[in-house]
């Protein structure tokens, strides 16, 4: 009997530790004619973690519908869009939060991913929340130097931590992901 109290426990934790997302808005920069959007669309078809990609024409935008539970990976995505032969003018998520103490340049910890926000005041964030990437990669140059002005820390010009990152357990070369809301 303890046996399955404490396994009902453990999976119960495992659970609620895992951060949960659901759509992706993913626009992309580049395209000229359909093709090239059913090209992007067939490449992010592929990825493990998506259920369904939704387009919008006019707008050269794809909503990445993911599985249930399903994780994104960021970095797999934009791969996909490179390799499709184009690039991200624009990402942004929705996350769960649940009563999750947020300030300007801090980092924080949601599922398996390091978030470090820029650009907010001090705050509690609950519900699910809209975000924005603003990495290399995610946004086009001219806006991603604006983002950067935004934090000293140098993990903002690599996506890695660095000497900077002060977060319990991150090691140096982990993968940071820089956010706006």
């Amino acid at each position: 009997m303890k046996r399955i109290i404490f396994m009902s426990a453990l999976w119960l934790l495992a659970g609620t530790s895992q951060a949960q997302y659901r759509n992706i808005e993913l626009q992309a920069a580049g395209l000229t004619c359909s093709m090239c959007s059913n090209t992007i669309y067939k490449a992010l078809k592929t990825l493990d973690f998506v259920a369904d990609v939704q387009t919008d024409l006019s707008k050269n935008i794809f909503t990445v519908v993911l599985k249930d539970g399903a994780v994104p990976n960021f970095d797999a995505l934009s791969l996909k869009v490179k390799a499709a032969g184009f690039s991200i003018a624009s990402l942004q998520f929705e996350a769960l939060f649940s009563n999750l103490a947020v300030a300007n340049d801090t980092h924080t910890t949601l599922g398996n991913k390091t978030l470090h926000f820029l650009g907010l005041s001090s705050k509690t964030i609950t519900g699910w929340q809209k975000l924005r990437l603003v990495d290399k990669d995610f946004v086009l140059a001219r806006q991603r130097a604006k983002y950067e002005k935004l934090t000293q820390m140098t993990c903002i010009k690599t996506g890695f931590a660095e000497g900077c990152c002060k977060v319990k357990g991150m090691a140096p070369g982990e993968r940071i992901y820089h956010v706006v809301m």
